[in-house]
Protein backbone atom coordinates (compact mmCIF):
# COMPACT_ATOMS: atom_id res chain seq x y z
CA UNK A 1 0.00 0.00 0.00
CA UNK A 2 2.83 2.40 0.86
CA UNK A 3 4.44 2.09 -2.58
CA UNK A 4 1.08 2.64 -4.28
CA UNK A 5 0.50 5.81 -2.24
CA UNK A 6 4.01 7.05 -3.10
CA UNK A 7 3.27 6.60 -6.79
CA UNK A 8 -0.14 8.27 -6.41
CA UNK A 9 1.47 11.28 -4.71
CA UNK A 10 4.13 11.53 -7.43
CA UNK A 11 1.49 11.32 -10.19
CA UNK A 12 -0.64 13.95 -8.43
CA UNK A 13 2.42 16.18 -8.17
CA UNK A 14 3.18 15.79 -11.89
CA UNK A 15 -0.42 16.68 -12.70
CA UNK A 16 -0.20 19.75 -10.43
CA UNK A 17 2.94 20.83 -12.30
CA UNK A 18 1.21 20.51 -15.65
CA UNK A 19 -2.12 22.10 -14.73
CA UNK A 20 -0.78 25.03 -12.71
CA UNK A 21 2.00 25.84 -15.18
CA UNK A 22 -0.44 25.59 -18.09
CA UNK A 23 -2.81 28.03 -16.42
CA UNK A 24 -0.03 30.45 -15.49
CA UNK A 25 1.73 30.11 -18.84
CA UNK A 26 -1.44 30.71 -20.84
CA UNK A 27 -2.09 33.87 -18.82
CA UNK A 28 1.50 34.95 -19.49
CA UNK A 29 0.92 34.31 -23.21
CA UNK A 30 -2.05 36.68 -23.23
CA UNK A 31 -0.01 39.29 -21.35
CA UNK A 32 2.97 39.09 -23.72
CA UNK A 33 1.09 38.64 -27.00
CA UNK A 34 -2.14 40.50 -26.29
CA UNK A 35 -2.41 42.15 -29.70
CA UNK A 36 -1.50 38.98 -31.61
CA UNK A 37 -3.86 36.73 -29.63
CA UNK A 38 -7.06 38.77 -29.87
CA UNK A 39 -8.68 36.19 -32.17
CA UNK A 40 -8.20 33.35 -29.65
CA UNK A 41 -8.64 35.37 -26.44
CA UNK A 42 -11.81 33.53 -25.45
CA UNK A 43 -10.30 30.10 -26.10
CA UNK A 44 -7.17 30.90 -24.09
CA UNK A 45 -9.23 32.30 -21.22
CA UNK A 46 -11.22 29.06 -21.24
CA UNK A 47 -7.94 27.12 -21.15
CA UNK A 48 -6.79 29.20 -18.16
CA UNK A 49 -10.10 28.63 -16.34
CA UNK A 50 -10.09 24.85 -16.90
CA UNK A 51 -6.40 24.40 -16.09
CA UNK A 52 -6.61 26.52 -12.94
CA UNK A 53 -9.71 24.63 -11.77
CA UNK A 54 -8.01 21.27 -12.30
CA UNK A 55 -4.87 22.54 -10.56
CA UNK A 56 -6.87 23.70 -7.51
CA UNK A 57 -8.56 20.29 -7.16
CA UNK A 58 -5.24 18.46 -7.56
CA UNK A 59 -3.47 20.67 -5.02
CA UNK A 60 -6.13 19.82 -2.45
CA UNK A 61 -6.03 16.13 -3.40
CA UNK A 62 -2.27 16.02 -3.01
CA UNK A 63 -2.57 17.74 0.37
CA UNK A 64 -4.88 14.92 1.49
CA UNK A 65 -2.56 12.21 0.16
CA UNK A 66 0.64 13.44 1.80
CA UNK A 67 -0.43 12.43 5.36
CA UNK A 68 -1.48 9.04 3.93
CA UNK A 69 2.04 8.71 2.58
CA UNK A 70 3.42 9.40 6.06
CA UNK A 71 1.19 6.68 7.53
CA UNK A 72 1.80 4.18 4.75
CA UNK A 73 -1.93 3.71 4.19
CA UNK A 74 -5.07 5.74 3.53
CA UNK A 75 -5.87 6.10 7.23
CA UNK A 76 -3.44 9.03 7.25
CA UNK A 77 -5.95 11.10 5.29
CA UNK A 78 -8.12 11.44 8.40
CA UNK A 79 -5.34 11.33 11.01
CA UNK A 80 -5.36 14.73 12.80
CA UNK A 81 -1.78 14.36 14.03
CA UNK A 82 -0.34 13.58 10.58
CA UNK A 83 -2.45 16.33 9.05
CA UNK A 84 -0.99 18.79 11.56
CA UNK A 85 2.54 17.58 10.77
CA UNK A 86 1.95 18.10 7.07
CA UNK A 87 0.40 21.54 7.43
CA UNK A 88 3.12 22.54 9.87
CA UNK A 89 5.89 21.90 7.34
CA UNK A 90 7.25 24.17 4.58
CA UNK A 91 4.87 22.36 2.22
CA UNK A 92 2.00 24.29 3.81
CA UNK A 93 3.41 27.62 2.66
CA UNK A 94 4.13 26.32 -0.83
CA UNK A 95 0.68 24.76 -1.20
CA UNK A 96 -1.03 27.90 0.08
CA UNK A 97 0.90 30.20 -2.28
CA UNK A 98 0.26 27.91 -5.24
CA UNK A 99 -3.42 27.62 -4.42
CA UNK A 100 -3.64 31.41 -4.15
CA UNK A 101 -2.04 31.74 -7.58
CA UNK A 102 -4.35 29.29 -9.36
CA UNK A 103 -7.39 30.67 -7.51
CA UNK A 104 -6.52 34.16 -8.78
CA UNK A 105 -6.20 32.77 -12.31
CA UNK A 106 -9.53 30.98 -11.94
CA UNK A 107 -11.33 34.11 -10.78
CA UNK A 108 -9.83 36.44 -13.38
CA UNK A 109 -10.06 34.10 -16.38
CA UNK A 110 -13.57 35.35 -17.13
CA UNK A 111 -12.98 38.96 -16.03
CA UNK A 112 -12.44 41.67 -18.59
CA UNK A 113 -11.39 44.52 -16.35
CA UNK A 114 -8.41 46.91 -16.59
CA UNK A 115 -6.80 45.21 -13.58
CA UNK A 116 -6.92 41.71 -15.08
CA UNK A 117 -3.41 41.95 -16.53
CA UNK A 118 -1.95 42.97 -13.17
CA UNK A 119 -3.81 40.12 -11.46
CA UNK A 120 -2.45 37.65 -14.01
CA UNK A 121 1.10 38.89 -13.52
CA UNK A 122 0.72 38.44 -9.76
CA UNK A 123 -0.79 34.97 -10.22
CA UNK A 124 2.07 33.87 -12.48
CA UNK A 125 4.58 35.13 -9.89
CA UNK A 126 2.77 33.21 -7.11
CA UNK A 127 2.72 29.96 -9.09
CA UNK A 128 6.43 30.21 -9.97
CA UNK A 129 7.38 31.20 -6.40
CA UNK A 130 5.41 28.31 -4.89
CA UNK A 131 7.73 25.74 -6.44
CA UNK A 132 10.76 27.34 -4.80
CA UNK A 133 9.29 27.21 -1.29
CA UNK A 134 9.65 23.46 -0.74
CA UNK A 135 11.65 20.44 -1.84
CA UNK A 136 15.32 19.62 -2.12
CA UNK A 137 16.42 23.10 -3.15
CA UNK A 138 14.71 24.53 -0.07
CA UNK A 139 16.59 22.13 2.22
CA UNK A 140 19.93 22.63 0.46
CA UNK A 141 22.49 25.12 1.74
CA UNK A 142 22.83 26.81 -1.66
CA UNK A 143 21.02 29.84 -0.28
CA UNK A 144 19.90 32.77 -2.39
CA UNK A 145 21.84 31.72 -5.50
CA UNK A 146 20.09 28.35 -5.67
CA UNK A 147 16.68 29.95 -5.13
CA UNK A 148 17.31 32.54 -7.85
CA UNK A 149 18.49 29.91 -10.35
CA UNK A 150 15.44 27.75 -9.66
CA UNK A 151 13.13 30.75 -10.08
CA UNK A 152 14.68 31.60 -13.46
CA UNK A 153 14.41 27.97 -14.56
CA UNK A 154 10.76 27.71 -13.55
CA UNK A 155 9.83 31.06 -15.13
CA UNK A 156 11.32 29.87 -18.43
CA UNK A 157 9.40 26.58 -18.18
CA UNK A 158 6.13 28.42 -17.53
CA UNK A 159 6.74 30.71 -20.51
CA UNK A 160 7.61 27.87 -22.90
CA UNK A 161 5.11 25.24 -21.77
CA UNK A 162 2.29 27.72 -21.29
CA UNK A 163 2.63 29.08 -24.83
CA UNK A 164 2.35 25.74 -26.62
CA UNK A 165 -1.42 25.19 -26.51
CA UNK A 166 -2.22 28.86 -27.31
CA UNK A 167 0.14 28.63 -30.29
CA UNK A 168 -1.69 25.52 -31.51
CA UNK A 169 -5.00 27.38 -31.16
CA UNK A 170 -3.59 30.33 -33.07
CA UNK A 171 -2.20 28.12 -35.84
CA UNK A 172 -5.58 26.44 -36.15
CA UNK A 173 -7.93 29.41 -35.90
CA UNK A 174 -5.98 32.68 -36.05
CA UNK A 175 -5.64 35.02 -39.05
CA UNK A 176 -2.41 34.64 -41.00
CA UNK A 177 -1.01 38.03 -39.94
CA UNK A 178 -1.54 37.27 -36.23
CA UNK A 179 -0.03 33.79 -36.60
CA UNK A 180 3.11 35.08 -38.29
CA UNK A 181 3.47 37.93 -35.80
CA UNK A 182 2.98 35.71 -32.74
CA UNK A 183 5.42 33.08 -34.02
CA UNK A 184 8.03 35.77 -34.66
CA UNK A 185 7.54 37.35 -31.22
CA UNK A 186 7.59 33.98 -29.47
CA UNK A 187 10.75 32.93 -31.31
CA UNK A 188 12.57 36.11 -30.34
CA UNK A 189 11.70 35.62 -26.67
CA UNK A 190 12.48 31.89 -26.82
CA UNK A 191 16.01 32.67 -28.01
CA UNK A 192 16.57 34.21 -24.57
CA UNK A 193 14.42 31.87 -22.49
CA UNK A 194 15.91 28.57 -23.68
CA UNK A 195 19.49 29.30 -22.51
CA UNK A 196 18.05 30.52 -19.19
CA UNK A 197 15.95 27.37 -18.81
CA UNK A 198 18.78 24.99 -19.66
CA UNK A 199 21.61 26.89 -17.99
CA UNK A 200 19.76 27.51 -14.73
CA UNK A 201 18.50 23.91 -14.68
CA UNK A 202 21.98 22.46 -15.14
CA UNK A 203 23.39 24.80 -12.48
CA UNK A 204 20.69 23.76 -9.98
CA UNK A 205 21.33 20.07 -10.72
CA UNK A 206 25.08 20.50 -10.24
CA UNK A 207 24.62 22.33 -6.94
CA UNK A 208 22.35 19.57 -5.66
CA UNK A 209 24.46 16.62 -6.85
CA UNK A 210 27.97 17.98 -6.41
CA UNK A 211 29.71 15.31 -8.52
CA UNK A 212 29.34 13.25 -11.69
CA UNK A 213 29.31 10.04 -9.61
CA UNK A 214 25.89 11.07 -8.27
CA UNK A 215 24.47 10.65 -11.78
CA UNK A 216 24.44 6.88 -11.21
CA UNK A 217 22.00 7.20 -8.29
CA UNK A 218 18.22 7.00 -8.87
CA UNK A 219 18.06 10.78 -8.41
CA UNK A 220 20.83 11.31 -10.96
CA UNK A 221 19.27 8.89 -13.46
CA UNK A 222 15.96 10.75 -13.33
CA UNK A 223 17.85 14.01 -13.84
CA UNK A 224 19.36 12.48 -16.98
CA UNK A 225 15.84 11.54 -18.13
CA UNK A 226 14.84 15.19 -17.66
CA UNK A 227 17.89 16.31 -19.61
CA UNK A 228 17.04 13.89 -22.44
CA UNK A 229 13.52 15.30 -22.54
CA UNK A 230 14.84 18.86 -22.71
CA UNK A 231 17.28 17.87 -25.45
CA UNK A 232 14.37 16.56 -27.51
CA UNK A 233 12.43 19.75 -26.81
CA UNK A 234 15.36 21.88 -27.98
CA UNK A 235 15.60 19.88 -31.21
CA UNK A 236 11.89 20.37 -31.93
CA UNK A 237 12.09 24.05 -31.00
CA UNK A 238 15.01 24.51 -33.41
CA UNK A 239 12.99 22.94 -36.24
CA UNK A 240 10.03 25.18 -35.47
CA UNK A 241 12.21 28.29 -35.18
CA UNK A 242 14.49 27.93 -38.18
CA UNK A 243 12.44 25.91 -40.67
CA UNK A 244 8.72 25.98 -39.98
CA UNK A 245 8.31 29.58 -38.75
CA UNK A 246 9.78 30.99 -42.02
CA UNK A 247 7.70 28.46 -43.98
CA UNK A 248 4.48 29.55 -42.25
CA UNK A 249 5.40 33.20 -42.88
CA UNK A 250 5.95 32.39 -46.55
CA UNK A 251 2.57 30.67 -46.80
CA UNK A 252 4.02 27.23 -47.57
CA UNK A 253 1.26 24.63 -47.79
CA UNK A 254 0.90 22.36 -44.74
CA UNK A 255 3.66 24.16 -42.80
CA UNK A 256 1.19 25.21 -40.10
CA UNK A 257 -0.15 21.64 -39.85
CA UNK A 258 3.36 20.21 -39.42
CA UNK A 259 4.14 22.84 -36.79
CA UNK A 260 0.98 21.97 -34.85
CA UNK A 261 1.99 18.31 -34.80
CA UNK A 262 5.51 19.11 -33.63
CA UNK A 263 4.12 21.33 -30.87
CA UNK A 264 1.91 18.44 -29.76
CA UNK A 265 5.04 16.29 -29.52
CA UNK A 266 6.64 19.07 -27.46
CA UNK A 267 3.67 18.88 -25.09
CA UNK A 268 4.15 15.12 -24.73
CA UNK A 269 7.85 15.59 -23.96
CA UNK A 270 7.01 18.28 -21.43
CA UNK A 271 4.63 15.82 -19.76
CA UNK A 272 7.50 13.30 -19.56
CA UNK A 273 9.71 15.94 -17.95
CA UNK A 274 6.99 16.76 -15.40
CA UNK A 275 6.57 13.08 -14.51
CA UNK A 276 10.33 12.64 -14.12
CA UNK A 277 10.50 15.77 -11.95
CA UNK A 278 7.62 14.63 -9.77
CA UNK A 279 9.11 11.19 -9.14
CA UNK A 280 12.54 12.77 -8.65
CA UNK A 281 11.37 15.20 -5.97
CA UNK A 282 8.85 12.87 -4.31
CA UNK A 283 10.66 9.53 -4.06
CA UNK A 284 14.38 10.33 -4.10
CA UNK A 285 16.93 12.70 -2.61
CA UNK A 286 20.14 14.13 -4.11
CA UNK A 287 21.98 13.03 -0.97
Amino acid sequence: MGAAIDIAVACARAAVFAASMQAAGAALFLLLFKRRSASIDGSVRSLIFRSAGVAAVLILARSALEPARMAGDLSGVVDPFLQSLFWGSDVRVAQTVRLAGVALLLVTATARQPWTGTAWALAVALVVASFTLMGHTRAHDGGVALGLLLTLHLAAVVFWFGALVPLVLLLRNGPAEAVVGALGDFSRLAVWSVPVLLGAGVAVAWMLLGSFDALTTPYGILLLVKLAGFTGLLALAAINRFRLTPAVAAGVAHAAIVMRRLIQIELALMALVFVATAFLTTLFSPS
